[in-house]
């Protein structure tokens, strides 16, 4: 959740903001393995924060949310 926090412009951080990403991207630049990115992934869409529906973009959808999940870690 922090690393989506950072790609966010900071003049865009309202609700439903594309990000160019995919799970690899996000999987390489955290560290992580693509499984592991995409369990992140995929739960925060079930709690309706992201929306990874299209290939290669990322929206935002509860910036808020994500912001505090950052903050918790």
């Amino acid at each position: 959740s922090s690393l989506l926090i950072r790609l966010i412009p900071h003049s865009e951080f309202a609700d439903g903001v594309p990000l160019s990403i995919s799970r690899q991207e996000i999987a390489d630049l955290s560290g992580v393995t693509l499984e592991s990115a995409s369990r992140v992934v995929k739960a925060l869409e079930r709690q309706g924060i992201l929306d990874a529906s299209q290939i290669g973009m990322i929206t935002v959808r509860d910036t808020v949310s994500l912001k505090r999940m950052a903050e918790a870690l």
